[in-house]
């Protein structure tokens, strides 16, 4: 979800510009999947082309591609997608026509496998540093701006300009192609016009007496993305309260905003931290304004933003030292762990792996 000011707008025709670091800033709501948040295309891959555009009908004739571009995508056989489900901004299937993976199949004839196709931003980049220069190295993603930011810092990204490159505004693209803002959604009204003569028009309206017990949100914003997105935006419009029956479902909640700074005025703020994963800074009880927090408290005030706080920690000694991990194994406990160990290589196609371990047992060290 993009929050914008009212009557702001991406500057393609003369309007107010909406520049890079306001889209940064104000598109990413963390890489828990936000539906409706601005998502980027970023290329992984400098061998296979993924051309991600809106499908306006049938492909009659594949695009023109850089030299040797389609030879070497051939070649490898396979483009690698990652978190890309089939409902979601027209990705598809390659069986399903006028689909963004449907229309490249018809193109290309190469197979375009989706792993993990509910997965999130995080764990695309994670992917990529994980199996880069492996088969299982995916060759497109399409992730939140912080991820695209992470991703370009650890150089994980190999440029690629797609087709339409000169058609995508200079502030909503790395201006060497390691990423570019594909689409956006926004978070709007949807009315039964049968049911409501007079359709809302603004956050504020929904609080008139004649809407009560006609608004309602797909799902628990707990679960999905376009219900936080819901609530996400009647809070930035008007502040906002959720009202919820237990003190987990409170603790549920603080997990899904993940914030960087979180107050807990209630009763036991200890037992209820307790049940809250993902945190930046966490103030216990009505004495403990975060204002102590920033200056003379002591725990470092420099914090994951933008609910970056799912996979990051504050600002530590331990993020300027290094560590070392120790495994040792005895031959009886290589033994008991040979099966799992040999399973889990030759599912990833590592039989090396798993031979070097079976060689071990059989030899007794």
């Amino acid at each position: 979800m993009t929050q914008r000011d009212q009557g702001e707008a991406v500057n393609e025709s003369g309007g107010p510009a909406y520049d890079r670091r306001r889209f940064l800033r104000q598109a990413g709501l963390g890489v828990a999947g936000i539906a409706g948040a601005v998502l980027l295309d970023v290329g992984t891959s400098s061998a296979s082309p993924f051309i991600s555009r809106a499908v306006r009908g049938a492909a009659t004739s594949p695009p023109k591609l850089p030299p040797g571009l389609l030879a070497a995508a051939k070649k490898e056989g396979t483009l690698n997608l990652i978190a890309d489900p089939y409902n979601w901004a027209n990705y598809g299937t390659q069986s399903t026509p006028n689909t963004v993976i449907g229309e490249f199949y018809k193109l290309y004839g190469i197979n375009c496998p989706v792993v993990n196709p509910l997965g999130s931003s995080a764990q695309e980049l994670t992917a990529i540093l994980s199996f880069k220069g492996t088969p299982k190295d995916p060759d497109a993603v399409d992730v939140s701006p912080e991820i695209a930011e992470q991703g370009e810092a650890e150089k994980a990204f190999a440029p690629y300009k797609v087709q339409t490159w000169s058609e995508i505004p200079s502030d909503m693209k790395d201006p060497k192609g390691a990423w570019y803002g594909d689409y956006y959604g926004v978070t709007s009204f949807g009315t039964n016009t049968k049911v409501v003569k007079n359709p809302p028009k603004s956050w504020k309206d929904l609080l008139k007496p004649e809407y009560k017990g006609q608004v309602a949100i797909v799902n628990s914003p707990a679960v999905a993305g376009d219900a936080f997105a819901a609530v996400w935006s009647a809070a930035l419009a008007n502040g906002a309260a959720l009202v919820v029956s237990t003190r987990e479902r409170m603790a549920a909640v603080a997990d899904v905003l993940a914030a960087e700074h979180l107050a807990l005025h209630v009763a036991d703020p200890e037992g209820m931290l307790g049940g809250i994963r993902r945190a930046g800074a966490a103030f216990l009880g009505p004495l403990t304004p975060e204002a102590l927090g920033d200056y003379v408290a002591g725990p470092s005030h420099v914090l994951p933003t933008g609910g970056a706080v799912r996979f990051g920690s504050p600002l530590g000694v331990y993020d300027f030292v290094t560590r070392t991990s120790i495994i040792q194994y005895s031959a009886e406990a290589l033994a008991r762990h040979e099966r799992a160990v040999c399973a889990f290589a030759r599912l990833e196609g590592l039989e090396g792996h798993a031979r070097a371990v079976e060689a071990r047992v059989r030899s007794g060290g």
